[in-house]
C-alpha cells in the first residue's frame, strides 16, 4: 500500500535541484538519501517505530515503492511494508507490517530508485540499525533446562521460524548414526516445548538463519566441507512454519575458516563472504535462494602472515554499502578492511600488537 501526498512545492524544489545538481553531480549518484529515522547504525530503535527516509528532491518519489525498497530483520526475514510518500519534504514513510523485535539487526535496502533530473537509475543505498530490548537489567536470576535433541551441540541460531512473533531455536547436533537439524518451538514467554522439525543432514560445522527466498520467513543456511578441497552451503527453505526442506546447494572451491552473510550488492536479499586462506570468494543470491560464485580475491604483499581467521560485513564508512572486514590469526593478528567503493575494492589492513598499531602494504586482487 501506498499513500501519496502532492502541493505544487515539490514542483518548486524539482526546480531548484535542476539548478544546483551540476554543480554537485556525485551527489546525483551517492547521496540521494539524506536522512534516516531510525538513524543509521543506532542502538536504540523501538520496537513500534516506523522508519522514514529524507530523500534529495531530485528523486522521483513514486520510484521510491514496495519493489524498491526492502526491509530485512535478522530476526524475522524480510519484513511486509506499507509506504507513506510525502512529496512536500520528499520522504518515504516505511510502516512495517508487524513490530520490529527487540534485539533485532534491521537492514534497509534501497535498489531501483530514480534520478527525475539525469533520467537514470541511481545506485543501491542501504543502511541497519538495532532495536533496543524493552527492558533488562543484565542479570539472569532466573534459568530452565530443556533437553533439546540427541548428541551434542554443534551449532545453535535463533529466529522466529514459525511466524508466531516469538524466537524460537534452531540446533545442529551430532550422534555416531550422523547430524540433524533440529527447529524448537517457543511457546511463549521463552518455554520450549517439542519440535517443529527434526531433518537428517551432512556433518556440518555450523549454520545460518536468514530469508534468502524473501518470502517473508527465515530460512536455514548449513556450512560443509570436505577436507581442503571443498566448502559447501546448502539452502533449506522454510514452508512458512518452522518446517524445512533441502533446495540448493552452492560450492566454494576451497576449504572454509569462516563465513558471513548480508547484502553485499544492495540488491535486498543476503549474500554469503567466504574467508579460505588467504582467499575472499563471494557467493551472490539471484533473490531466490540460489547463490552462484561471483569474485575471489588474493591476499598479497602482506607483511605479516594472516592466515584468515574470522569474517563479517558492515558498512563501516557509512556510505552506504556493505564493507568486509577480517580478522586474521597466527603470528601476530591482522585487521583487514575490504571497502567498496563504486566497482573498485579498496583495502587497509593495520597490524594491531600489544605495543603498536601501524599501516601494512596488503591488497586483495581477483
Amino acid at each position: 500500500m501506498i499513500i501519496i501526498m502532492k502541493t505544487p512545492i515539490r514542483k518548486i524544489l524539482l526546480v531548484i535541484m535542476f539548478l544546483m545538481v551540476p554543480l554537485y553531480p556525485a551527489q546525483s549518484q551517492w547521496h540521494y538519501v539524506y536522512g534516516m529515522s531510525p538513524d543509521m547504525n543506532s542502538l536504540n530503535a523501538n520496537v513500534g517505530d516506523n522508519i522514514v527516509i529524507t530523500l534529495a528532491p531530485y528523486v522521483r518519489l513514486s520510484s521510491v515503492n514496495t519493489n524498491t525498497v526492502r526491509v530485512y530483520g535478522s530476526l524475522s526475514g524480510k519484513y511486509p511494508i506499507s509506504i507513506i510518500l510525502d512529496y512536500p519534504h520528499v520522504k518515504a514513510t516505511l510502516v512495517p507490517g508487524w513490530k520490529l523485535k527487540p534485539g533485532e539487526n534491521i537492514t534497509v535496502s534501497l535498489n531501483g530508485i530514480y534520478n527525475e533530473y539525469s533520467q537514470i537509475i541511481m545506485q543501491p543505498y542501504s543502511f541497519s540499525f538495532k532495536v533496543k530490548p524493552n527492558n533488562g537489567t543484565g542479570e539472569f536470576p532466573n534459568s530452565t533446562s530443556y533437553l533439546a535433541c540427541e548428541g551434542s551441540i554443534g551449532s545453535i541460531v535463533s529466529g522466529d521460524f514459525d511466524r508466531d512473533m516469538d524466537i524460537d531455536l534452531s540446533i545442529i547436533s551430532g550422534t555416531s548414526g550422523g547430524s540433524k537439524l533440529t527447529t524448537l518451538n517457543n511457546t511463549g514467554g521463552g518455554n520450549f516445548s517439542g519440535a517443529l522439525s527434526v531433518i537428517d543432514i551432512p556433518p556440518t560445522s555450523y549454520h545460518f538463519a536468514g530469508d534468502y527466498d524473501s518470502d517473508y520467513d527465515l530460512d536455514i543456511a548449513i556450512l560443509t566441507w570436505s577436507g581442503s578441497v571443498n566448502s559447501t552451503i546448502t539452502i533449506y527453505k522454510n514452508d512458512g512454519f518452522g518446517r524445512f526442506a533441502q533446495s540448493s546447494t552452492a560450492t566454494f572451491g576451497r576449504a572454509s575458516y569462516d563465513v558471513d552473510q548480508g547484502d553485499l550488492d544492495g540488491d535486498g536479499d543476503l549474500d554469503f563472504a567466504i574467508m579460505s586462506g588467504f582467499r575472499i570468494g563471494f557467493l551472490m543470491n539471484d533473490g531466490n535462494g540460489n547463490f552462484g560464485f561471483r569474485n575471489e580475491y588474493y591476499e598479497i604483499g602482506c607483511e605479516w602472515f594472516s592466515l584468515g581467521g574470522t569474517i563479517s560485513f558492515a558498512d563501516l564508512d557509512n556510505d552506504g554499502d556493505m564493507d568486509v572486514y577480517e580478522v586474521g590469526r597466527y603470528r601476530e593478528e591482522t585487521f583487514t578492511v575490504m571497502r567498496q567503493m563504486f566497482s573498485v575494492i579498496r583495502v587497509m589492513e593495520t597490524l594491531r600488537s600489544l605495543k603498536s598499531i601501524r599501516p601494512l602494504t596488503c591488497l586483495f586482487v581477483k
